[in-house]
């Protein structure tokens, strides 16, 4: 009886570490198959966040080729300064600030509620492509550009752009009649005493005729302002060119 005992516990016993080897096996296959699932995680992860890495260089490279494109949109190729296209759109913006400007803040220095504008022509330029040729004519235009730019003649907040042609744009915010013409006046002596190379070594000086008028807080849009200037640069070219003309002068003439 007592050996019977013995061999029923040992064969009791000895299914229980089957079942217990069962279930530890049971446990190793699921641990390794969880090592697997966070190894294939990982590695999933690894590559997602490689993704992520070309996908956010991809983005930052879209994002430059965009500003590149906008830029060029509003920049005129021959001179690098604004285009027309770009002008107005500053224009117009700068004239909405100008009209909340005034409404909200009536109680503003008068030098902090005005703008000029003034529109700029070469004179005789045509001479200058007939007698050189057009590709002389269009480096005169880039380099004439490059004076606008000089030190000391305009604001960093002042708005500079090629209207069309050999017209040139001037958008001075926070400027009045006589803060505008001293700017102007020392651009165009200049531009009076400045020799332009042309072909071959050959130079010639020019001279400007510029139109200026200053935004006034009943002007309804941008193009009554630039009417006004391109009307008193009409005034200085059929009155001798090179001279700058400020329509609110021009009342009875």
């Amino acid at each position: 009886m007592y050996f019977d005992k013995v061999a029923e516990l040992q064969n009791l016993l000895a299914e229980k570490e089957k079942e217990v080897g069962y279930y530890q096996k049971l446990a190793k296959e699921a641990s390794d198959e969880r090592l697997r699932e966070t190894e294939e995680l990982s590695k999933v992860s690894a590559m997602l966040k490689a993704k992520m890495v070309i996908i956010d260089q991809q983005r930052r490279e879209l994002e430059k080729l965009n500003q590149k494109i906008q830029k060029s949109c509003i920049t005129d190729d021959l001179t690098g300064l604004l285009n027309r296209r770009g002008l107005m759109m500053l224009a117009h913006k700068v004239f909405e600030g100008f009209q909340r400007h005034n409404f909200y803040e009536v109680n503003v220095l008068e030098a902090y509620r005005t703008f000029v504008c003034a529109i700029l022509d070469i004179d005789f330029f045509k001479r200058v492509n007939d007698t050189y040729g057009h590709l002389a004519g269009d480096k005169f235009l880039a380099d004439l550009s490059r004076v606008f730019m000089q030190p000391g003649i305009f604001r960093k907040i002042d708005i500079i752009g090629r209207y069309g042609g050999e017209e040139f744009m001037f958008l001075l915010p926070r400027c009045t009649e006589k803060n505008a013409l001293i700017p102007l006046g020392k651009l165009q002596e200049t531009i009076n005493s400045t020799n332009f190379v042309i072909d071959s070594g050959k130079s010639v000086r020019i001279s400007v005729s510029i139109g200026v008028t200053e935004m006034k807080t009943g002007d309804e849009d941008m193009f009554k302002v630039i009417d006004r200037a391109d009307e008193a640069l009409y005034y200085a070219k059929k009155n001798g060119r090179n001279r700058i003309v400020w329509f609110e002068s021009l009342a009875g003439c």
